[in-house]
């Protein structure tokens, strides 16, 4: 062989070598991020015993070079359920994955539950995080915590469940509404002890707002009769046991009654949705020794409703704790409505509703409707100096009462404030609270029972079918106590 055909032979093989041996450079724009097959990855087994089970999912580069993953890894660590498995490997935590160009890993997800532990919670929520050029992405990992009657059921794709006939829900198993049930021309009855959990996920609005999308829809004249007693009230929450949980308002939305719609709630406790109760126009509310607390937005809003509270108890609100607009009927009968901590009063009553606001946010398009409240032996006390706010539209209709009332008004009946100066004609025995009285035994701590000293005790009237308060007390048959408790000591 000559030596020019060696040196080319030479230089020939030498370019094969380290064409076969180069790495092809990685994309590492900031901007180059991977896809995934899916955004969340579900375990949609009902657990009998304790289970296990396995899913996956495709992590895609897109782009014509390869990428490289710094970390793959679940966000809760060694704490979490769930055990990854990356292309073959097994491992919680994993580092510097490559990709090449066009081309995919698969991620296997694993979990270990034992569904009869009841500190699980009932949806089990983690982030498997992705980290690529300095961005971080995620799969949401979601399973199942313990043996319920999930609303839809655990292999249901959607997020509606709607009922069209008939039901009893008595099971000894809690429900767990995961998304939206709607009561669709029927009748939903939920017998006394019945635990119901609302699983509430975030949404963005149009309006570039966020909320939780859990909620009990009412429509085309559906009925709802929660039939709790003293003993084995309905609890309606969130779907979050932990204690840190206990105390965090809006962590669902409402429970909504369309127009025409009716309600019959007995020994019911609504707690840590962002509304508790939207009834709107022509709807019929009974709510009887009930209690909403810790929402994010009023306990009750009614619209041109129908709604009496009876020995109910509304506290700790994030706006006004009961809100009854563009009229309608509303009567509160041995209550207490307390909110303490918001800037804003414990009742509003109007006889309008804007349905359509400008751009500037001025109302262009005013409904009104006549409005009637009454209300007997009942508190009312907020933060603010008024516990009682009005917004009427002059002969629209405003018809409203207080007989053995405890409530704290101030700018509301100042004439200099444009208030209502004749407001105490329309009042009857009523206790105007002043700085120093004394009422309830221990806000700060969420207990509305009279303190000892309390101004309420011995200044109700008595009302046929009110001998009990909410406590199952039985009230002083001659000189009963104004709220939702009659004192005794404690």
């Amino acid at each position: 062989m000559s030596l020019l055909r060696y040196l080319l032979f030479v230089l020939f093989f030498s370019a094969l070598l380290f064409s076969a041996c180069r790495e092809e450079a990685l994309i590492t724009d900031s901007a180059a991020k991977v896809v995934f097959t899916r955004d969340t990855l579900r375990f949609d087994t009902v657990f009998t015993r304790t289970g296990s089970a396995t899913r996956f999912f495709k992590i895609k580069n897109p782009h014509n070079q390869p990428i490289r993953l710094s970390r793959i890894y679940l966000e809760k660590g060694s704490a979490s359920l769930f055990n990854l498995n990356v292309d073959g490997v097994s491992g919680d935590l994993q580092e510097n994955i490559t990709i090449p160009g066009k081309d995919s890993i698969y991620v296997f997800a694993e979990v270990t539950i034992n569904p009869s532990n009841q500190d699980n919670p009932f949806v089990i929520n983690e982030n498997l995080i992705v980290e690529v050029n300095g961005n971080t992405q995620r799969v949401v990992l979601e399973a199942w915590g313990q043996n319920a009657n999930y609303i839809p059921d655990n292999l249901s794709k959607g997020k509606i469940a709607t009922l069209t006939s008939d039901q009893l829900w008595n099971d000894v198993k809690p429900y767990v509404i995961y998304g939206i049930l709607v009561v669709d021309g029927c009748k939903l009855t939920i017998a006394a002890g019945t635990r119901i959990h609302v699983h509430g996920g975030l949404v963005k609005t149009t309006g570039n707002g966020i909320y939780s999308d859990g909620m009990i829809y009412v429509q085309n004249g559906g009925e709802v009769v929660i039939q709790g007693t003293k003993d084995k009230p309905v609890v309606i929450n969130g779907d979050r046991l932990e204690k840190e949980f206990e105390k965090i308002p809006s962590q669902w939305n409402l429970i909504y009654f369309a127009p025409g719609t009716r309600a019959d709630f007995n020994f019911t406790t609504i707690k840590n949705s962002r509304i508790g109760i939207f009834a709107d126009s022509l709807s019929d509310l009974r709510l009887k020794y009930c209690q909403i607390y810790n929402t994010g937005g009023p306990a009750l809003y009614g619209r041109q409703a129908d709604i009496r509270l009876d020995n109910c108890l509304v506290h700790s609100n994030g706006d006004r704790s009961i809100v009854i607009s563009q009229g309608g009927q509303f009567s509160a009968t041995y209550s207490t409505i307390a909110n303490f901590g918001a800037n804003s009063p414990a009742v509003e009553l109007s006889n309008a509703y804007c349905k359509t606001y400008d751009a500037q946010g001025n109302c262009i398009q005013l409904l009104t409707s006549p409005l009637v409240s009454r209300m007997k032996n009942t508190i009312l006390n907020s933060s603010q100096r008024d516990a009682i706010s009005f917004f009427e539209v002059p002969n629209g209709g405003f018809d409203y009462s207080f007989e053995n009332c405890v409530y704290k008004v101030e700018d509301l009946v100042k004439a200099d404030r444009g208030g209502y100066t004749d407001f105490f004609n329309y009042s009857t025995d009523c206790i105007n609270l002043k700085n120093g009285d004394v009422l309830f035994k221990k806000i700060d701590a969420d207990n509305y029972h009279l303190d000892t000293l309390s101004v309420a005790e011995n200044k109700a009237r008595p009302v046929a079918g009110f001998d009990k308060d909410l406590d199952g007390i039985q009230r002083d048959p001659l000189k009963p106590d104004i709220g939702a408790y009659e004192f005794k000591p404690r």
